[in-house]
């Protein structure tokens, strides 16, 4: 289990408990309401709904702090330490995030099918064309910025179901030896290239919103 400490602060009516490695996690107790073992309880059972919800997107704090750490700023009379996550709910995240994210650190696409490139074109001349490639350093200019379409084979990351039609962000990199399309923000494995519901669109690409 991983090691979680609350710093408790107390009034002369409330209890409360901020999560230093949970960010917004913060649990308050009235005492006249609770006795001190039940605002412990209500403390750990809020960090227990922050931690499902991270896991649900495929988080989870990391570079926790030591208790030796936190005693350089709290003191021992302030610290509350929780035991959270089984070993289990550990693993079945680090499975989920091999599966959704890939080495570069880019979120895993999925696989797509019937793929079509869309060639785009950047108007207002050279001045405009300097400051796209400012503001998308690593988009892939052939000579203007490029998007891909098709179908959803499957997606680990869960943002669209098998079927369902896509468009990318800019691409940053195409390997059609190994299927494989790079965005800015996704990496994705392609096969069969053409056959989508769309043609090259250009610019009206930018009108597809899913």
């Amino acid at each position: 289990m991983k090691t979680f400490y609350a710093v408790l602060t107390t009034t002369e009516t409330e209890y409360q408990y901020d999560f230093v490695d949970l960010p917004g996690c913060v649990s308050i107790s009235k005492i006249a309401d609770e006795h001190v073992p039940q605002m412990h309880f209500n403390a750990r059972d809020e960090a227990d709904k922050v931690l499902e919800a991270w896991l649900a997107e495929n988080n989870l704090p990391e570079n926790l702090k030591s208790h030796e750490q936190l005693l350089e700023q709290y003191s021992y009379a302030k610290l509350s330490t929780f035991k959270l996550l089984e070993e289990h709910e550990i693993k079945a995240h680090e499975d989920r995030k091999k599966a959704v994210w890939h080495e570069s650190g880019k979120r895993r696409g999925g696989t797509i099918k019937n793929w079509q490139l869309h060639h785009l074109t950047i108007p207002g001349g050279e001045e405009n064309q300097k400051l796209f490639a400012e503001y998308n350093p690593t988009a892939m200019l052939d000579p203007g910025p490029i998007m891909f379409s098709g179908t959803v084979v499957d997606d680990p990351a869960g943002r669209w179901r098998p079927g369902f039609h896509m468009r990318s962000s800019y691409i940053v990199s195409i390997d059609r030896e190994k299927g494989i399309i790079e965005t800015q923000n996704t990496v994705y494995r392609v096969i069969e290239e053409g056959g989508d519901v769309l043609p090259d669109l250009g610019n009206d690409i930018l009108q597809i919103f899913y």
